[in-house]
């Protein structure tokens, strides 16, 4: 008999919306935590900026934050290009709220990543990557949230037909 009962449709109705539950609060989690990743320990804005494309490789990084910062050996900041080359020439300027990077020549096309290391007045030291791209026409880089909110909703109109179903089927049987 208990078997009977799990198999009813209600209790796989019931089944099938716990389950969606859980796995909206875990696609909810990690858009949080990817907007938590994404604070660059108080970056406040960089030029180039993150995930932004450029025309021609940077003579220097610009990187701006939300505190005072302080020369420290502990200041680093390289840019590696597609090849795995670091083009940061020499080492950080660091002025106020602000760090400049001097950058050799590259024509390499493709996402360049920023490595950084600061030390702020407080003492503490903070680091990030965020990445821009270099390329010879102006398209955006790929935005992967537009695929998850099609999966999401393809997701959530399987849901309500299971569930349609799995009452039609409970009442043409007590029918």
């Amino acid at each position: 008999m208990g078997r009977a009962s799990f198999r009813s449709p209600a209790v796989l109705c019931s089944i099938v919306v716990k389950v969606a539950l859980a796995l909206g609060a875990a696609v909810l989690a990690s858009w949080t935590a990817a907007g938590d990743a994404e604070a660059h320990a108080n970056l406040t804005s960089a030029s180039p900026a993150p995930e932004s494309t450029t025309k021609a490789s940077p003579a220097q990084v610009q990187l701006h934050f939300g505190q005072p910062n302080i020369p420290d050996r502990r200041t680093r900041v390289s840019v590696v290009v597609p090849s795995g080359r670091d083009i940061a020439v020499g080492p950080a300027t660091v002025s106020g709220f602000g760090i400049s990077q001097r950058l050799r020549s590259s024509r390499e096309l493709g996402w360049y990543r920023v490595r950084y290391t600061v030390a702020f007045v407080d003492g503490h030291a903070a680091s990030g990557v965020f990445r821009f791209r270099v390329a010879t026409f102006d398209s955006p880089p790929p935005d992967h949230r537009k695929w998850m909110w099609l999966l999401a909703t393809v997701f959530a109109a399987f849901l309500v037909v299971t569930a349609r179903e799995a009452r039609r089927g409970a009442w043409a049987r007590r029918v």
